[in-house]
């Protein structure tokens, strides 16, 4: 079975495939990309799409009627580096925010860390997750403060 990622509407049961089929090309639109293991999706207040790809690695974002294409990361390609698009490295991208300034926070659990990335792709440390934490989601409040929460 595909893993995929479904467009909701309010109130209704029906639902939108807008990801599917593994193994696809990445540049493909998002109609048709591949998600390894979408685990997480958030939007920036112009309705920016931004995916993290646990088992490929990589950030997906993708804006209303355009292509998807990966913004930070390589696909398939684990690590640990910060950096501009292809350069920076995740390794099992979890969970994914974005601040009301467009900042997007994300989980990088084979890491242990979380690391940020501004809008133009440019992704930098952010803080340490303590040995053994095991973070299950991430937010972001109206002041900036970071909250993730343990799944353990």
């Amino acid at each position: 079975m595909a893993n995929r990622l479904f467009k909701m509407r309010q109130f209704r049961s029906d639902a939108n495939v807008i990801g599917e089929d593994p193994g696809a090309d990445p540049s493909q639109k998002l109609s048709s990309i591949a998600f390894g293991t979408g685990s997480s999706v958030a939007f920036d207040k112009s309705d920016q799409c931004f995916i993290a790809d646990k088992v490929n690695h990589v950030i997906y974002r993708m804006k209303q009627g355009q292509s998807a294409n990966v913004v930070a990361g390589s696909y398939g390609v684990s690590g640990d580096a910060i950096g501009e698009g292809s350069v920076a490295r995740f390794n099992a991208p979890t969970a994914i925010c974005v601040d009301n300034k467009g900042v997007i926070y994300i989980v990088d659990s084979g890491n242990d860390t979380i690391k940020r990335m501004d809008e133009n792709g440019k992704v930098t440390g952010f803080a340490p997750l303590t040995t053994g934490t095991i973070a299950g989601g991430i937010s972001v409040d109206s002041k900036g403060d970071v909250y993730i929460v343990d799944a353990i």
